[in-house]
């Protein structure tokens, strides 16, 4: 940064930059640290500190007062975005009226986002009622906001994503953010983003930076928490991983465009008894994905969680995981299925699901151990699910059985 014959090396902080008509140029740092330097000489400062540079002189340290000099600080946006919708359980819009809104807000373009929300709309739910106040709180109607938080009401969920809403508007307005009793493993993503602009706003950046860092991490489809991380890799200029992580926060959007949600894809599992083989109960556990959504499914990701009673034969999908608890999970995706891996007779699937296509897909020949055969008490408390992820997005649309329903054969949509 340069003005008036004085570079300041920024070195990652938070600091206020002024020149005044003589020339006089005046540094505050809030944390961090700042090198200042003009032909005169150079000075480093640390956080807490302050300088004044005249044209013509080298740089002086000078008296400085931490108080309410901080509202000089600007923020990227005047309340910063940080409810991730998924955290309200919204993969997609709720209904209809709210789409737009929705579609914009997930797309990071806030103004479109309240310009979409239905005009004169009273939210019902608590889930709603959050939404509408985070875009009234991101484009600055602060009063507005808490009103709506006020009516969420106390679900233990809602009151934790209101209460995160409330902190935000603490650290903007230099109030005390409040502390959290939920356990760091426990946290929301929303709860997270929280907290970097409360730990932002009393100058711990490298706290603000691992808070947000965590959010990503809990939320890997979340664009504002790449893009919450990548400005303050900014603040302590490292501009190539700033720049990697903006190219993540755009990729998410982008990816949000095609989030699917389980009211838009069904899916239909079927079971087969094997004649060959009777007396240990084979079956062909097949599945039918309909794909009601405006969106393509141009890849997936499927996995079944079954008890390690259930044995596989010669079409078993390969193991993901086990556990060593007695669950064993075997998966497959859609290049494995397109490749004619894993599959009854050999043939190739076409993987892609258009918008409002239906596919079939055989999949995986199982049965019970024959110990376990006779054991009805037992058949029907041991819980089967199929796991399926459309364009491998982060939460899977799941169907759940048991064994019982395996011996006895049964159709599920």
């Amino acid at each position: 940064m340069e003005a008036r014959g004085v570079s300041a090396i920024v070195r990652g902080t938070e600091f206020v930059f002024a020149v005044d008509p003589t020339g006089k140029a005046t540094v505050t740092l809030y944390d961090g640290a700042i090198e200042l330097a003009n032909p005169w000489g150079r000075l480093l400062l640390q956080s807490g500190q302050s300088a004044s540079v005249h044209p013509g002189e080298e740089p002086r340290r000078t008296a400085v007062l931490l108080s309410d000099d901080r509202a000089a600080i600007q923020w990227a946006l005047y309340y910063p975005a940080i409810l991730d919708l998924a955290d309200l359980g919204w993969l997609a819009a709720p209904e209809p009226a709210l789409e737009g809104s929705f579609d914009r807000y997930r797309e990071g373009d806030i103004p479109r986002a309240m310009a979409a929300y239905p005009k004169g709309r009273m939210p019902a739910s608590a889930e709603e009622k959050l939404f509408l106040a985070a875009l009234l709180l991101s484009v600055g109607s602060l009063e507005e906001s808490e009103r709506w938080l006020d009516e969420v009401g106390p679900g233990a969920r809602p009151s934790r994503l209101a209460a995160a809403l409330r902190e935000v508007a603490a650290a903007v307005n230099r109030r005390s953010c409040l502390p959290t009793s939920i356990p760091p493993s426990e946290r929301l993503a929303t709860e997270w983003m929280a907290a970097s602009y409360c730990l932002q706003s009393q100058g711990k950046l490298a706290e603000a930076l691992d808070a947000a860092q965590h959010a990503a991490q809990r939320a890997p489809e979340f664009g504002f928490a790449w893009s919450r991380q990548a400005e303050l890799e900014f603040s302590f200029g490292r501009i190539q991983s700033a720049r990697k992580l903006l190219e993540r926060a755009n990729a998410s959007v982008k990816a949000n465009s095609r989030i699917l949600a389980q009211k838009d894809v069904d899916i239909a599992i079927r079971f087969e008894s094997d004649p060959r083989n009777t007396s240990e109960g084979r079956h062909n556990l097949q599945f039918r994905v309909s794909n009601r959504s405006k969106h393509n499914i141009d890849s997936w990701h499927a996995r079944v969680r079954v008890p390690s009673a259930i044995r596989p034969i010669e079409n078993a999908w390969p193991v993901e995981e086990n556990d060593g608890n007695g669950v064993i999970v075997y998966g497959i995706t859609s290049d494995h299925m397109a490749t004619g891996g894993n599959n009854h007779n050999g043939n190739h699937h076409d993987p892609k699901i258009p918008a409002g296509s239906a596919r079939h897909y055989p999949s995986i020949g199982m049965r019970p151990g024959n110990e376990q055969l006779n054991n009805n008490a037992w058949a029907g408390s041991q819980e089967v699910s199929l796991e399926f992820y459309p364009n491998n997005q982060a939460r899977a649309i799941t169907a759940k059985f048991t064994i019982a329903d395996m011996l006895h054969g049964f159709s599920k949509g």
